[in-house]
């Protein structure tokens, strides 16, 4: 019985690590006063810390740099300068809301 309380304890701890993982693509729609644009943010972790380019497949445009990335308490806030672009959302399950 031990053994499987402590594995259960172990298994249920380890799902809020797997839950916050926002390393990879995110695609979504940057609303630009009535055109609507679709980007990719590509998220990658490096050394405790975040990374990311944007993609816009529609303006033939890829690896744009973001300038900032910041993850905490599934709170995502990214942005690009070059663009006067600043996004925060919030992470629920396979998608970020903002």
């Amino acid at each position: 019985m031990k053994k499987i309380t402590l594995l259960a304890i172990v298994a249920l701890s380890a799902l809020p690590v797997f839950a916050q993982d926002i390393n990879g693509s995110w695609f979504g729609v940057l609303n630009l006063g009535g055109r609507k644009l679709p980007v990719a943010i590509n998220i990658h972790e490096i050394n405790n810390a975040y990374t990311a380019t944007m993609d816009s497949p529609a303006q033939g445009r890829k690896g744009i740099p973001v300038n900032t990335v910041n993850f905490s308490d599934d709170t995502l806030t990214f942005s690009i300068a070059g663009l006067r672009l600043e996004y925060k959302g919030v992470l629920a399950g396979d998608s970020i809301a903002g």
